[in-house]
């Protein structure tokens, strides 16, 4: 059994070490791309240029698209090299990508076993959307780190109530990390899962068990360190932007890449190629054996409620599904 036990483990170990050499390997190997590419790295050159870190800059202007960590990081990445260049601002979301399939596998241990866990990773990482953002200036693979480390954080809570409350703050913490990443998205897409969860199960009580009010406080209390002075130094056009237009604009009527709720019904099953093919004999092998696979209820709802989350907003584009991604290799 230990020997079983730790195969996977030691194979999953070689895995990453490959992961790693080929996402690192060629990762400066060309230019960065229009549009999304470019304009992130000027803002991080901007940010180290002028030392200004608070609020974001893109040619000289406040940039309220995004709050800043992802900018922080790949001007932590930069240094190093004394600029922004392809490399250093694509390595970051890189890292953040091998975070990703790490904290799957341990989902994946923690639901199922080991081989399962391995089998995800595999997936996660062969899947094509995952693999092609993870390798691009993009935030939404430093999303999915936060929102896949605040749910195993949580998961491993609720699996060991004696030392669960050491757990649950690091899954709020991580919900900060996602507010500090994109907004409001990096704490509604793990808080919604958890609640969901917790009242499907008929648990809904839990959440005096897992404080949320005191976890709110310090997801939201780490947003608001930087959203009160941004918005003191920001002036009033940027502090309506990033409060108003940024949030509820995107979600009520986007001014970008408006799209049907169906949007995704359509594009999913490309971006998650090749196991998507799998995806119906899956399920109806789990409802067959939905009595004995308990455990599939957690990254089922999670992708459930990610995915009709993600519908119901207006703006819409393939690769702001990624946090689900972890979800449906599992």
């Amino acid at each position: 059994m230990i020997e079983r036990t730790a195969a996977p483990e030691r194979v999953f170990v070689f895995l990453m070490l490959v992961f790693a050499g080929i996402f690192l390997a060629n990762l400066g190997g060309w230019d960065l791309w229009n549009p999304d590419e470019p304009r992130y790295g000027q803002i991080a050159r901007e940010m180290m240029e002028s030392g200004h870190y608070i609020v974001p800059h893109l040619n000289a202007e406040p940039y309220p698209d995004k709050p800043p960590l992802f900018f922080w990081l790949v001007a932590l990445a930069s240094k190093p090299f004394g600029d922004v260049n392809a490399f250093s601002a694509r390595l970051p979301v890189a890292v953040a990508a091998l975070g990703v399939i790490l904290f799957t596998y341990l989902l994946g241990k923690r639901l199922f076993d080991p081989l399962t866990a391995l089998l995800a990773a595999l997936i996660l990482f062969t899947s094509e959307e995952f693999f092609t953002v993870s390798i691009s200036v993009h935030f939404d693979t430093i999303l999915a780190l936060w929102t896949t480390a605040s749910l195993f954080f949580f998961y491993e809570g609720y699996t060991k109530p004696s030392g669960g409350k050491t757990r649950y703050v690091l899954s709020y913490i991580c919900m900060g990390l996602g507010l500090l990443t994109k907004g409001p998205v990096g704490l509604c897409v793990p808080l919604l899962t958890i609640l969901f969860f917790l009242l499907i199960k008929k648990e809904i009580r839990t959440v005096k068990r897992i404080a949320l009010g005191r976890g709110m406080l310090i997801a939201v209390g780490m947003l608001a360190l930087w959203l009160v002075p941004a918005c003191l130094l920001g002036g009033e056009s940027y502090r309506q932007n990033i409060l108003f237009e940024q949030t509820f604009g995107r979600v009520v009527e986007s001014y970008s890449h408006q799209n049907p709720f169906y949007y995704y019904l359509m594009e999913f099953p490309l971006d998650f190629f090749p196991w998507s093919l799998f995806i119906p004999s899956a399920c109806i092998y789990f409802w067959r054996n939905r009595s004995r696979q308990l455990h599939i209820l957690f990254p089922l709802v999670w992708f459930a409620g990610t995915f009709l989350f993600f519908s119901g907003i207006s703006g819409k584009r393939s690769l702001y599904l990624l946090p689900l991604h972890p979800a449906a290799a599992l």
